[in-house]
């Protein structure tokens, strides 16, 4: 059920922090039950539940060094 939520949660409006917060938050609770994504895979999963206006986001975060 987690990971059918994960995967299909779509940003609908409101707050973009919070819609990250509550995917990120999906990935933890799945680590717990010992079923840890990797983080490039989540980071993927978040990007892709973002519209179109949000390209510019998505485009700055990959172009940012690493850290």
């Amino acid at each position: 059920m987690l990971i059918r939520e994960l995967i299909t949660k779509k940003y609908t409006g409101g707050g973009v922090r919070e819609h990250i917060l509550r995917l990120n938050s999906l990935a933890s609770k799945l680590a717990s039950m010992k079923m840890e994504l990797p983080e490039p895979f989540v980071i993927h999963v978040i990007f892709s539940s973002l519209p179109k206006e949000f390209e510019t986001f998505v485009v700055s975060y990959n172009m940012a060094p690493e850290e």
